[in-house]
């Protein structure tokens, strides 16, 4: 499956050229700037590069989007992480890059139906196989549970999220 086909195919993807200034990956560039991302995705995710008045903080991070409280962006070594520049939270890992952090909001997006309609005894075997599916995609985001998607997906199976 094309993940980009698939978003397109949902959302509209908004992009912003202006991130071909920042020291990313061609590969990267060519997702924020060329095919687009979509708005909102999810419900505790944002890309809103169409809004951002500052994409880049300090020469740390360039700035992609947020979610429930923290920026979402992308450091030098390619990574997408949650950064919190008030400091209540911790830095957290979420992808190896943004291809895998998209890939894994199209596998979310495909169990979504699935998730809202489980009850909480399915809901933790639902949860159990996507994390198989990102595994396959992004070994590296999963292997601390105090990373982002660990996290994510746990506030989800106990019903916080």
């Amino acid at each position: 499956m094309n993940i980009y086909d698939f978003l397109q195919n949902r959302f509209k993807l908004n992009t912003r050229k202006d991130y071909n200034n920042f020291d990313l990956t061609e590969n990267t560039k060519k997702i924020l700037c060329d095919i687009g991302i979509p708005k909102e995705p999810l419900g505790f995710i944002k890309f809103n590069i169409d809004e951002l008045k500052t994409l880049k903080h300090e020469d740390d991070f360039v700035i992609i989007g947020t979610d429930l409280g923290t920026n979402i962006c992308i450091n030098k070594n390619d990574e997408i992480i949650s950064v919190d520049f008030e400091n209540e939270y911790p830095t957290r890992l979420i992808n190896k890059n943004l291809e895998s952090f998209l890939h894994f909001i199209v596998i979310f997006l495909l169990h979504e139906d699935e998730i809202n309609s489980a009850d909480d005894d399915t809901i933790s075997q639902i949860i159990q196989k996507i994390k198989v599916e990102f595994e396959q995609i992004d070994e590296l985001a999963l292997n601390n549970q105090e990373n982002w998607w660990p996290i994510i997906l746990e506030q989800i199976e106990t019903g916080m999220m």
